[in-house]
């Protein structure tokens, strides 16, 4: 792994951005302290792809600094990496006796609020569902209205049933069944 890991930031200063981006997404996947250490750096990158994976690195999350860079990318000129720093913050959890908790803050429910009037439908969504799985009420009725209506896509569901508790095959959420 640590040969991995060094292999790969040895080419994020390559003079091929299709190698860097490589690079960069290879330690995304790899997630060592030092490959997150790497990867923080690369945060303000000129390049969306750099970021993007910045955004999607799973152990970015646990690192100290992982929600400020996350807020951070959720405001990118990118539609996509804006979309993905959401979805990870939005799904930011750790199970503490046996009960799933979020990371939450007034801080990090405003930058949710924030992309509720994003131009790029995908992060809208995860802001909407991130907000619910708070309990925010904005959240909840906002996912409310999307279950409602005939344009719920399955994250909707999915936020439901997370937040009420229900089985994924609740007949609820399967129009014309019982």
């Amino acid at each position: 792994m640590a040969e991995c890991v060094s292999i790969a930031i040895e080419h994020i200063q390559d003079s091929d951005e299709e190698v860097v981006r490589c690079a960069a997404w290879a330690l995304s996947h790899l997630g060592t302290e030092k490959a997150v250490a790497t990867l923080i750096d690369l945060r303000n990158h000129p390049d969306a792809d750099v970021r993007h994976a910045v955004a999607n690195c799973i152990e970015l999350r646990k690192h100290p600094e992982g929600v400020n860079i996350l807020t951070a990318l959720m405001e990118d000129k990118n539609e996509v990496v804006r979309d993905w720093a959401t979805f990870a913050l939005g799904n930011d959890d750790v199970i503490e006796r046996g009960v799933r908790r979020f990371t939450d803050s007034p801080e990090i429910r405003a930058a949710f609020r924030k992309r509720l009037d994003d131009s790029y439908e995908e992060a809208r969504r995860k802001a909407i569902w991130a907000l619910a799985l708070r309990n925010d009420p904005l959240g909840v009725k906002l996912l409310l209205k999307h279950l409602e209506s005939e344009e719920w896509w399955n994250g909707d569901r999915d936020a439901a049933e997370e937040l009420l508790g229900l089985h994924p095959d609740t007949s609820i959420f399967y129009r014309g069944t019982s």
